[in-house]
């Protein structure tokens, strides 16, 4: 009986340990997530871009945090405006720090024309995923979903959590770029 109460001590100390690894942790336990760098984030963008524009759409949705709701977007977004025939031009960066409400990330505001010609602007939203490395929540990067941020957003892209806006007297965050 003591042998396999010894085996039960060990087995949990063990899972404990295994789950408190980095990979795990943020998992299951809401850990703070490592920033994502900027050129990341822009490979991620090419990336999805290539694989929208090639028509592999089975990959581009492979990409983000919901693989079903992505092919929903694109189905829905394609039936009425198309993919667009060009990718995707980054207007700014905003580096979203990590809150009690979320693990932060970096967004890409993006815009273009869509095939039937309507403009879009879309934050691209990615994120650290533990174990799955860096992700973006919503590769379909010509939907215009918003993300709540400095940087103008409106609107949440699925699997985004809300970022508290700043007060209308905080200072500019820093850590935004504006790019031409």
């Amino acid at each position: 009986m003591r042998t396999l109460f010894s085996i039960a001590v060990i087995v949990a100390v063990l899972a404990t340990a295994l789950l408190t690894v980095d990979g795990w942790y943020p998992l299951v336990a809401g850990a703070p997530s490592r920033p994502v760098p900027t050129a990341t984030a822009r490979a991620l963008l090419d990336r999805a871009a290539t694989h929208a524009l090639a028509g592999r759409i089975d990959e581009l949705c492979a990409m983000g945090d919901s693989p079903r709701s992505c092919q929903q977007s694109v189905a829905d977004l394609g039936a009425r405006r198309g993919i667009p025939r060009q990718p995707p031009r980054v207007l700014a960066t905003e580096i979203i720090l990590p809150n009690t409400d979320n693990g932060g990330g970096t967004v890409l505001v993006v815009g273009g024309r869509r095939r039937d010609g309507t403009r879009y602007r879309t934050d691209f939203f990615v994120h650290d995923a533990g174990v799955y490395g860096f992700k973006p929540a919503d590769p379909v990067w010509w939907s215009g979903e918003r993300v709540p941020s400095p940087a103008g957003s409106r609107a949440i892209p699925k699997g985004a959590v809300p970022v508290p806006r700043p007060s209308p007297s905080a200072p500019a965050p820093r850590r935004s770029e504006r790019q031409g």
